[in-house]
């Protein structure tokens, strides 16, 4: 049974977590794990419809409290793809989501799975690193962000468990198969109950605001069966769960596949949260470049095997790139990521991001003039300057790559707050809280 709700305060959660009966199995001493989205975003960035909300969180952390679980034995943790060389890991950006105020407030644990210790274990064709807080919990509590996605087509409970892997681990999924991969996985990571922050959404894309535009949508959800689960969270984003390969191939391995596609509901009428039919066609950036006027850019579809390392990276620079320059016209200029994207050739210039893209490119001299950034990932301190000196004049180049990284490492510092007009101008609306984050308006 999937439960939904119109979201108005934190009774709103404890009552979605009633409706699907969701501590049914949970005993008052269960060693807990609450399980947020943290992608990795700049903490200067609007999270709105792209992490799991602070104010959802705190509403599971008061219904355990209320249940009788002890706060000691209750911990917030995800491992996101973070750029440790300036200094950003998941405990800021945890932070940055308002959790360290949820930890302090109510006495309870917060962890940085990154930082974790693994234990391996045999998830179809691979070996993957999984923390081992993850798999000693007694009570798993998913809490993902209904998105689209652009390698998966969705985004929704059973990959937003990739959090929960090692970070080598993550990387070796993005592959061609990287829908099988997390269809496995989900097989040996326990999920007792899912709630589903939709306050927030992200409209014509994802899993990234810029891919995205951030809408509210004030709908929670909430289950204890992932196949159910993301079946019902498909049909609100305008998607047909049989055609969500990751949900697919998991009921197969579960030997459920009738699953798919059936929602008993309770609580009020889906239909007025659901969303038209989306037929997954997405630009990644592309939102940002028309926010910020950019054109002359683009970012070639890049497939399953962009992995979570190269996509934060790429984009952070691409982030200063748009700030620094609104309504620059950069020519032609391709961008290719992953081990699928190919460059036909036709671009002026071309940028190839990681060692993925460098090294299927070894042999293709298509290229006009191109730029290969190899790493995995590349340095962002390395590739933000290349990148620029590649794609504007050098003393403009310079100016800005030397403003950036020292405001950029003062911002991850909690010196300073590096801003974005294009973000602060879109989430100037009434309808977006920064204290839904705990945030100061």
């Amino acid at each position: 049974m999937i439960s939904i709700l119109s979201y108005r305060d934190h009774s709103t959660t404890s009552r979605a977590i009633d409706l699907c009966a969701g501590f049914e199995h949970l005993k008052s001493g269960d060693r807990i794990i609450i399980k947020p989205n943290a992608v990795g975003a700049d903490p200067g960035m609007p999270y709105y419809g792209m992490m799991t909300t602070a104010t959802v969180v705190e509403g599971i952390v008061r219904a355990l409290l209320d249940f009788g679980c002890r706060p000691e034995n209750i911990t917030i943790g995800d491992g996101g793809a973070v750029r440790r060389e300036l200094g950003l890991n998941t405990r800021i950006i945890l932070t940055a989501m308002g959790m360290r105020h949820i930890a302090r407030t109510h006495g309870v644990k917060m962890i940085d799975f990154n930082e974790a210790p693994m234990k391996t274990v045999e998830c179809g064709t691979l070996q993957l690193g999984i923390a081992r807080p993850v798999l000693e919990a007694d009570f798993l509590i998913n809490v993902p962000v209904p998105k689209y996605h652009d390698q998966t087509g969705v985004t929704l409970s059973l990959k937003n468990l990739k959090g929960c892997l090692a970070p080598a681990a993550k990387r070796s999924c993005h592959t061609a198969r990287l829908e099988d991969h997390i269809a496995a996985f989900n097989t040996k990571i326990p999920c007792h109950l899912t709630v589903m922050d939709g306050i927030y959404f992200l409209r014509g894309g994802g899993p990234m605001i810029d891919s995205g535009e951030p809408c509210r949508k004030n709908m929670i959800m909430a289950g204890t069966d992932r196949i159910e689960m993301d079946s019902a969270a498909a049909w609100i984003l305008g998607v047909d769960p049989k055609t969500v390969r990751h949900l697919t191939t998991y009921a197969r391995l579960m030997d459920r596949e009738g699953d798919v596609g059936r929602v008993t509901w309770a609580g009020e009428d889906p239909e007025p949260f659901r969303e038209p039919s989306f037929d997954g066609e997405m630009e990644v950036f592309g939102h940002n470049f028309q926010r910020a006027g950019i054109r002359g850019i683009r970012i070639l579809p890049p497939g399953q095997t962009w992995c979570t390392g190269c996509n934060i990276s790429l984009r952070a620079a691409l982030y200063m790139l748009c700030k620094d320059n609104p309504g620059h016209d950069f020519g032609d200029v391709e961008i290719v990521c992953g081990k699928q994207a190919r460059a036909a050739g036709d671009a002026a210039r071309t940028i190839l991001f990681g060692d993925c893209p460098v090294k299927t490119h070894a042999r293709n001299t298509k290229t006009r003039e191109r730029l290969e950034l190899s790493g995995c990932p590349p340095s962002f301190i390395k590739a933000y300057p290349a990148m620029m000196r590649f794609l504007l004049p050098p003393p403009k180049a310079g100016w800005q790559v030397g403003k950036n990284l020292t405001l950029g490492g003062l911002t991850h510092t909690g010196l300073y707050r590096m801003r974005f007009p294009f973000f602060d101008e879109m989430t100037r609306s009434a309808q977006f809280d920064p204290t839904d984050f705990y945030r100061k308006r």
